[in-house]
């Protein structure tokens, strides 16, 4: 076939191209009067030969027409500025011609079965958006991948990479989303990671890594951090507290085999965090009631998850009677929060915690309904009831006990709290307890519940 310069009239084009992790919606109108470079016509082709073009999905206008209606293929000023191909049976490796392509802002080939990419994309200078993840890639990150200065979005997740990431990576100072989780990459995480000035999101989840880098803390923009399922040891892990404005934090599935850092409550932006199964010991650290947005106006997200399931935790649940409420005094609305503690050694129920999620002022205990939402305790050492203080949770909806040997052992539940049952909906799970009520008025309450087919209340009756 004959390459050539083209006019083509377009009245408008709009591209989208949306993924799993990264949504991502581009609107482009090319001028009505745009030629192709020759050498980006030739690099579209070898892309379309070494990629199975022959057996893609859609190849609508591939090599048959012009290059500006050829499918997921845009054209501005002379040039081609995105290729958007995902889930489109794309198969092979990525070649050597793709270096063409100077002009290239985005690669979108997402969900294909490409195997590998030439180095020489790296070349691609003026590429904003990599994202080639849910592929088979294998083999080694580029070294040169800092050369792509202009790169805002790299993600390569759910592929096979090997090794580490290149120390070049920090000259990438655009990048905003590093995304390479679910690959075979190992050894330390790389301290040129924390060099990169303007990341907001870095998820390495579902690798082999071993060692946090020991200047983590230089990631001052940092909002997203994800780690789960390596081999990551406790080392360096106190810096994460110094990342003033994460916001999500969940490592969880790890060898930590270590306590909850001390200053975890300098993390005042946090919505959500997670450290299940990661070998946790000792008890919670004071500061941990810190936790939760410092002003609910300015939170990302009005709930806050703090999931510390399937540790070696012990002792009381009292500093968590403090989590979420250093909001601003002139908040008029409490964080809705959701407490994961279960297969843990946690000893009591305190009724500090019923205030959790409410914003307080000059430490007066709250007079308002409770921000707790669901709380799992199931499978610790609880040796208490619930106290009467829980009344005030009317925003909860499960409080899940099951397994705690010692709970309520002769003892009953409140009136306040089972009346907050009978009208809230709410459930207290719990299968080793036989509590009967003292009161005719408890028995009223529990029959009424039991009539509802609330969850637990026929083993309250001793059903």
């Amino acid at each position: 076939m004959k390459y050539f310069y083209i006019i083509f009239w377009v009245s408008l084009l709009l591209f989208s191209s949306c993924t799993k992790n990264n949504p991502l919606s581009l609107s482009v109108s090319p001028p009505p009067y745009a030629p192709v470079a020759t050498k980006d016509s030739i690099a579209l082709v070898a892309l379309y030969n070494n990629l199975n073009g022959n057996n893609w999905n859609n190849r609508s206008g591939w090599l048959s027409s012009y290059v500006s209606s050829w499918n997921g293929v845009i054209v501005q000023n002379g040039r081609v500025a995105y290729i958007s191909l995902p889930r489109n049976n794309l198969s092979g490796k990525i070649p050597n011609e793709i270096g063409r392509l100077d002009s290239l802002k985005l690669l979108d080939c997402y969900f294909n079965d490409i195997t590998g990419m030439s180095d020489s994309i790296t070349r691609l200078a003026g590429l904003q958006y990599l994202l080639l993840g849910n592929n088979q890639l294998t083999g080694a990150i580029p070294d040169n991948i800092g050369a792509m200065t202009n790169l805002t979005i790299g993600d390569l997740s759910n592929n096979q990479l090997t090794g580490n990431i290149p120390n070049s990576i920090s000259t990438c100072i655009n990048l905003q989303q590093l995304i390479l989780a679910g690959n075979q990459l190992s050894g330390a995480i790389a301290n040129a990671v924390a060099d990169i000035p303007n990341l907001l999101q870095l998820n390495l989840a579902n690798n082999q890594f071993t060692t946090l880098p020991n200047n983590l803390n230089n990631l001052t923009n940092l909002q997203t951090l994800i780690l789960d399922s390596n081999k990551l040891n406790s080392t360096n892990l106190d810096l994460i507290t110094q990342l003033s404005k994460l916001a999500y934090l969940s490592l969880s599935n790890n060898p930590l085999k270590t306590t909850i850092p001390v200053n975890i409550g300098n993390l005042s932006n946090l919505y959500y965090l997670n450290m299940s199964y990661d070998s946790l010991t000792g008890s919670l650290p004071s500061g941990i009631g810190n936790l939760g947005p410092s002003t609910l106006s300015s939170a990302l997200n009005p709930n806050l998850t703090i999931n510390l399931s399937n540790n070696e935790l012990a002792g009381s649940l009292v500093p968590l009677g403090g989590i979420g409420t250093n909001t601003a005094t002139n908040a008029t609305r409490q964080i809705g929060l959701f407490l994961i503690l279960s297969n843990n050694k946690f000893t009591d129920l305190p009724d500090t915690l019923a205030w959790a999620g409410i914003p307080r002022q000059q430490g007066v205990p709250p007079l308002t309904i409770s921000g707790l939402r669901q709380v799992y305790l199931d499978n610790n050492i609880i040796n208490d009831t619930v106290p009467a203080s829980f009344s005030i949770c009317s925003s909860l909806e499960l409080l899940y006990l099951n397994n705690n040997t010692q709970f309520g052992q002769n003892k009953r539940l409140p009136s306040l709290v089972l009346s907050w049952i009978a009208l809230s909906g709410g459930s207290i799970v719990n299968t080793n307890i036989n509590l009967v009520p003292a009161t005719q008025t408890d028995s009223a309450v529990l029959e009424f519940l039991y009539s509802r087919n609330v969850m637990g209340v026929p083993n309250l009756l001793g059903l």
